[in-house]
C-alpha cells in the first residue's frame, strides 16, 4: 500500500459515535496537516472560477470538459453530481484539477430520460450518489481501469440502480433523474440530518447502517470535508431509507477500527489521474476502496464494506463480489458517445 495512504490510516482517530434510527456515524480526525490548498466544487462555483460544459455541442455521455480559471486546485469528488447541459452526470473518480487548466473528466449519466440542453453550463446539484450505487460504480470503474486503462463505468448498471431507488421510494421522475429522487426524499432525510452534527476539525466519517459498517469518506482538509459533509451524509442516509429499517444495533468502535485496518490489507493498483496526482484502487474480500494521492498527500479516500450487505446491497458475500467484479460492462454500448 502507498506510504501516504498507510501513514494517513494509521493517524486517523475515531471520535464518539452519533446515532439516529438505523444509522451510526463515527467522526474521523487526524493530526496530519493539509498541504495542498485545494477547494471544493461548490466553493469554486461560488467563486465563479469554474466552467463545466459538454465536450462539444453534440455532447459525449462519459465525458465533460472543465475549465478551472482559479489560482488554486479544485477537488471534484467521486460520486458528486453535476446538473444541467444535456443531462445530469456524476463523477466516476475523484479529480484534483490543476490551476488555470482545461480537463476532460470521466462521468456517468444520472438522468436517463433527457438528452437536450436546459443550460449551457453545469452547476452543483447538491447530491452525491447514494452509497450502494457508488460502490457498484467503483467496482465497474476499477474493472475498466484494470482492463482498458479508462475511468468508464457500467452505465446500464447505474441506470438500473437509480430505477431501483426510485421504485423503493415510490416516486417517478419524468426524466429518471437521481436528483429528483433525493429531492422527493428530503423530508425523510431531515430527521437524520438534524441528529448528526459536524465536529470541529472533522475530516471524515465511518458510517454504519442497521448495525453493520457501510463505508467511509476521508479528506485531507477539514475545511473541504465541512463543505462536502451534508452531501456525503445524504448519500448514506438514502441507503438507510432504502433498506428495511431495523432497531439500530450498537456498533462498537472496534468494528470501525477493524474496518480501517482492513483497508491496509487490500490489493493495490495505481493509475495516473486525469489531472493532479494518482488514482489508487483497492480490493479485498470485504472491502473495495479508491483514493487520490497528490504530492504525497492522501487527498480523498472512499471505502465501502462488501462482506455483509443489507437487503438492497449490491452483493451477498464474496461470491457476489467476485461475480460483479468479473462482469465485463454488459451494457457498455450505453457508454458510447451520443450525437
Amino acid at each position: 500500500m502507498s506510504f501516504a495512504i498507510e501513514k494517513t490510516l494509521e493517524k486517523i482517530e475515531i471520535g464518539k459515535p452519533q446515532v439516529h434510527a438505523n444509522v451510526t456515524v463515527f467522526p474521523l480526525f487526524s493530526s496530519l496537516d493539509n498541504i495542498i490548498p485545494y477547494r471544493t466544487l461548490g466553493e469554486a462555483l461560488a467563486d465563479k472560477v469554474l466552467n463545466i460544459s459538454e465536450v462539444s455541442q453534440g455532447g459525449s455521455v462519459p465525458e465533460l470538459m472543465v475549465e478551472n480559471n482559479a489560482d488554486y486546485p479544485v477537488l471534484l469528488l467521486d460520486g458528486e453530481e453535476l446538473q444541467g447541459a444535456k443531462q445530469n452526470r456524476v463523477l466516476n473518480a475523484t479529480v484534483l484539477l490543476e490551476e488555470y487548466s482545461k480537463t476532460d473528466i470521466p462521468v456517468s449519466c444520472t438522468e436517463q430520460g433527457r438528452w437536450s440542453y436546459n443550460s449551457n453550463f453545469f452547476s452543483d446539484s447538491g447530491v452525491v450518489m447514494n452509497r450502494t450505487a457508488r460502490l457498484k460504480k467503483n467496482v465497474s470503474v476499477s474493472d475498466s481501469m484494470r482492463h482498458e486503462g479508462s475511468f468508464r463505468s457500467d452505465q446500464g448498471e447505474i441506470w438500473e440502480e437509480i430505477h431501483k431507488m426510485s421504485s423503493k421510494r415510490a416516486f417517478h421522475s419524468p426524466t429518471a433523474a437521481m436528483k429528483d429522487v433525493f429531492e422527493h426524499s428530503s423530508e425523510d432525510m431531515d430527521s437524520y440530518l438534524e441528529s448528526f452534527h459536524l465536529q470541529e476539525n472533522q475530516k471524515g466519517f465511518i458510517i454504519g447502517i442497521n448495525g453493520h459498517i457501510a463505508g467511509m469518506d476521508y479528506l485531507s482538509s477539514f475545511r473541504a470535508f465541512g463543505s462536502l459533509y451534508e452531501k456525503l451524509l445524504k448519500s448514506y442516509i438514502m441507503d438507510a431509507l432504502l433498506q428495511e429499517r431495523q432497531v439500530n444495533k450498537e456498533i462498537p468502535e472496534e468494528k470501525a477500527n477493524f474496518f480501517l485496518k482492513s483497508i491496509i490489507d487490500t490489493e493495490e493498483t495505481i493509475h495516473p489521474s486525469v489531472s493532479y496526482g494518482y488514482d489508487h484502487r483497492y480490493e479485498a474480500r470485504h472491502v473495495i476502496a479508491s483514493a487520490l494521492v497528490a504530492e504525497g498527500e492522501l487527498v480523498h479516500l472512499a471505502a465501502f464494506s462488501v462482506d455483509r450487505m443489507h437487503r438492497n446491497g449490491p452483493m451477498d458475500g464474496e461470491r457476489g463480489f467476485v461475480s460483479l467484479h468479473r462482469r465485463r460492462n454488459s451494457m457498455r454500448r450505453n457508454n458510447e458517445n451520443r450525437e
